[in-house]
Protein backbone atom coordinates (compact mmCIF):
# COMPACT_ATOMS: atom_id res chain seq x y z
CA UNK A 1 0.00 0.00 0.00
CA UNK A 2 2.85 2.44 0.73
CA UNK A 3 4.17 2.00 -2.82
CA UNK A 4 0.83 3.13 -4.25
CA UNK A 5 0.62 6.07 -1.84
CA UNK A 6 4.18 7.00 -2.79
CA UNK A 7 3.21 6.93 -6.45
CA UNK A 8 0.30 9.30 -5.85
CA UNK A 9 2.60 11.69 -4.00
CA UNK A 10 4.62 12.12 -7.21
CA UNK A 11 1.67 13.72 -9.00
CA UNK A 12 -0.21 16.99 -8.89
CA UNK A 13 -3.70 17.62 -10.22
CA UNK A 14 -4.46 20.88 -12.02
CA UNK A 15 -8.09 21.80 -12.71
CA UNK A 16 -8.97 22.30 -16.36
CA UNK A 17 -11.83 22.11 -18.80
CA UNK A 18 -12.14 18.98 -20.93
CA UNK A 19 -9.60 18.85 -23.78
CA UNK A 20 -10.97 15.76 -25.58
CA UNK A 21 -12.32 16.59 -29.05
CA UNK A 22 -14.12 13.21 -29.11
CA UNK A 23 -15.57 13.47 -25.55
CA UNK A 24 -14.41 10.08 -24.26
CA UNK A 25 -12.20 10.97 -21.29
CA UNK A 26 -13.39 10.82 -17.70
CA UNK A 27 -11.84 10.59 -14.23
CA UNK A 28 -12.15 6.78 -14.26
CA UNK A 29 -10.82 6.52 -17.81
CA UNK A 30 -10.22 6.65 -20.59
CA UNK A 31 -7.61 9.40 -20.38
CA UNK A 32 -5.53 11.45 -22.82
CA UNK A 33 -1.78 11.78 -22.33
CA UNK A 34 1.37 12.83 -24.14
CA UNK A 35 1.88 15.71 -26.55
CA UNK A 36 -1.82 16.55 -26.94
CA UNK A 37 -2.20 17.02 -23.18
CA UNK A 38 1.11 18.92 -23.05
CA UNK A 39 0.00 21.20 -25.89
CA UNK A 40 -3.16 22.11 -23.96
CA UNK A 41 -1.26 22.56 -20.70
CA UNK A 42 1.19 25.10 -22.14
CA UNK A 43 -0.05 28.66 -22.61
CA UNK A 44 0.06 29.49 -26.34
CA UNK A 45 2.51 26.85 -27.58
CA UNK A 46 4.38 27.71 -30.77
CA UNK A 47 4.34 24.10 -31.99
CA UNK A 48 1.57 21.68 -32.98
CA UNK A 49 0.93 18.27 -31.40
CA UNK A 50 1.15 15.32 -33.78
CA UNK A 51 -1.41 12.91 -32.29
CA UNK A 52 -3.92 12.24 -29.54
CA UNK A 53 -2.97 9.38 -27.18
CA UNK A 54 -5.72 7.58 -25.27
CA UNK A 55 -5.09 5.25 -22.31
CA UNK A 56 -7.77 3.02 -20.81
CA UNK A 57 -8.65 1.63 -17.40
CA UNK A 58 -10.79 -1.30 -18.61
CA UNK A 59 -11.14 -3.69 -21.52
CA UNK A 60 -14.62 -2.28 -22.15
CA UNK A 61 -13.17 1.23 -22.54
CA UNK A 62 -10.62 -0.15 -24.98
CA UNK A 63 -13.34 -1.92 -27.00
CA UNK A 64 -15.44 1.26 -27.13
CA UNK A 65 -12.53 3.41 -28.35
CA UNK A 66 -11.34 0.81 -30.86
CA UNK A 67 -14.85 0.35 -32.27
CA UNK A 68 -15.40 4.10 -32.59
CA UNK A 69 -12.05 4.96 -34.16
CA UNK A 70 -12.22 1.97 -36.50
CA UNK A 71 -15.59 3.25 -37.72
CA UNK A 72 -14.33 6.77 -38.53
CA UNK A 73 -10.76 5.92 -39.52
CA UNK A 74 -9.34 5.86 -43.01
CA UNK A 75 -6.34 3.88 -41.76
CA UNK A 76 -5.62 1.62 -38.75
CA UNK A 77 -2.35 -0.06 -37.69
CA UNK A 78 -1.23 -1.93 -34.60
CA UNK A 79 2.05 -0.14 -33.94
CA UNK A 80 2.95 -1.96 -30.72
CA UNK A 81 1.34 -4.79 -28.80
CA UNK A 82 -2.25 -3.62 -28.20
CA UNK A 83 -1.46 -0.03 -29.23
CA UNK A 84 -3.36 1.09 -32.31
CA UNK A 85 -2.87 4.11 -34.54
CA UNK A 86 -5.79 5.58 -36.50
CA UNK A 87 -5.93 8.26 -39.16
CA UNK A 88 -9.21 10.12 -38.74
CA UNK A 89 -9.65 12.99 -41.22
CA UNK A 90 -7.12 15.57 -39.99
CA UNK A 91 -6.20 13.84 -36.72
CA UNK A 92 -3.93 10.96 -35.78
CA UNK A 93 -5.25 9.02 -32.79
CA UNK A 94 -3.49 6.31 -30.80
CA UNK A 95 -5.32 3.98 -28.46
CA UNK A 96 -3.30 2.07 -25.89
CA UNK A 97 -5.70 -0.82 -25.26
CA UNK A 98 -3.62 -2.19 -22.37
CA UNK A 99 -5.66 -1.39 -19.23
CA UNK A 100 -4.13 0.56 -16.33
CA UNK A 101 -5.82 0.72 -12.93
CA UNK A 102 -4.84 4.40 -12.78
CA UNK A 103 -3.38 6.74 -15.39
CA UNK A 104 -0.43 7.44 -13.06
CA UNK A 105 0.67 3.84 -13.56
CA UNK A 106 0.88 4.51 -17.31
CA UNK A 107 2.73 7.80 -16.83
CA UNK A 108 5.39 6.00 -14.79
CA UNK A 109 6.51 4.37 -18.07
CA UNK A 110 6.93 7.63 -20.02
CA UNK A 111 10.31 7.96 -21.68
CA UNK A 112 10.49 11.77 -21.54
CA UNK A 113 9.68 14.02 -18.60
CA UNK A 114 7.53 16.40 -20.63
CA UNK A 115 5.16 13.57 -21.57
CA UNK A 116 4.44 12.61 -17.96
CA UNK A 117 1.10 14.38 -18.25
CA UNK A 118 -2.47 13.19 -18.74
CA UNK A 119 -5.97 14.62 -18.65
CA UNK A 120 -9.07 13.01 -17.15
CA UNK A 121 -11.72 15.37 -18.48
CA UNK A 122 -11.56 17.61 -15.41
CA UNK A 123 -7.89 17.85 -14.51
CA UNK A 124 -4.38 17.52 -15.78
CA UNK A 125 -2.44 14.89 -13.85
CA UNK A 126 1.23 15.87 -13.90
CA UNK A 127 4.33 14.25 -12.47
CA UNK A 128 6.64 16.38 -10.33
CA UNK A 129 9.46 15.61 -12.81
CA UNK A 130 7.20 17.09 -15.50
CA UNK A 131 6.62 20.25 -13.47
CA UNK A 132 10.31 20.68 -12.67
CA UNK A 133 11.33 20.46 -16.30
CA UNK A 134 8.40 22.15 -18.06
CA UNK A 135 8.68 25.27 -15.91
CA UNK A 136 12.21 25.67 -17.30
CA UNK A 137 11.11 24.78 -20.87
CA UNK A 138 13.26 21.67 -20.56
CA UNK A 139 12.77 17.95 -20.76
CA UNK A 140 14.86 14.92 -19.90
CA UNK A 141 15.05 11.21 -20.56
CA UNK A 142 13.42 9.36 -17.65
CA UNK A 143 15.41 6.17 -18.04
CA UNK A 144 12.35 4.30 -19.36
CA UNK A 145 12.11 3.12 -22.94
CA UNK A 146 11.08 0.06 -24.89
CA UNK A 147 12.66 1.37 -28.10
CA UNK A 148 15.71 3.66 -27.79
CA UNK A 149 15.60 4.58 -31.49
CA UNK A 150 12.02 5.82 -31.09
CA UNK A 151 12.99 7.71 -27.92
CA UNK A 152 15.91 9.38 -29.71
CA UNK A 153 13.54 10.53 -32.49
CA UNK A 154 11.19 11.90 -29.84
CA UNK A 155 14.08 13.77 -28.20
CA UNK A 156 14.82 15.42 -31.55
CA UNK A 157 11.12 16.21 -32.03
CA UNK A 158 10.88 18.04 -28.71
CA UNK A 159 14.14 19.89 -29.36
CA UNK A 160 12.63 21.04 -32.67
CA UNK A 161 9.59 22.22 -30.69
CA UNK A 162 11.84 24.55 -28.70
CA UNK A 163 12.43 22.56 -25.52
CA UNK A 164 15.96 22.27 -24.13
CA UNK A 165 17.14 18.73 -23.56
CA UNK A 166 18.66 18.18 -20.12
CA UNK A 167 20.71 14.98 -20.21
CA UNK A 168 21.68 14.93 -16.53
CA UNK A 169 19.57 11.80 -15.97
CA UNK A 170 21.13 9.85 -18.84
CA UNK A 171 23.95 8.45 -16.71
Amino acid sequence: MNKIKGLYNLYTEVDSSNIDPFNFIAPNGPWIGGSFALWHYIDNPTWQYNDIDYFVRTDDQAKELLKYFTSISIDKNEIFKNVFKFTCDDKIVQVNANPYADVRLRLQHADLSNTKIAHNGKQFIVDKMFLDSINKNQFMFTGNTFDIDRTNKRIDLYKDRGFSFNDKYLH
